[in-house]
């Protein structure tokens, strides 16, 4: 899931983008994981997520969205 936020949050000039993980079973996120994610992420996808922060859990709709 991502997410726009305004940034810096003092004085808002920018909007940065969050991204929230939710890894497999078993998956660990680490300082490479992150890396190879962003560049992944930008080699596909066009800029890359300012932040990427992993979750337990994304909540979803029932519709499952």
């Amino acid at each position: 899931m991502a997410i726009g936020q305004l940034w810096p949050p003092e004085q808002p000039s920018d909007t940065r983008v969050v991204l929230f993980v939710k890894l497999r079973a078993g998956l660990v996120s680490t300082p490479n994981w992150k890396s190879a994610s962003a560049a992944r992420s930008r080699a596909h996808d066009g800029p890359c997520a300012a932040r990427i922060v992993q979750v337990p859990d994304i909540r979803r709709t029932k519709n499952g969205r």
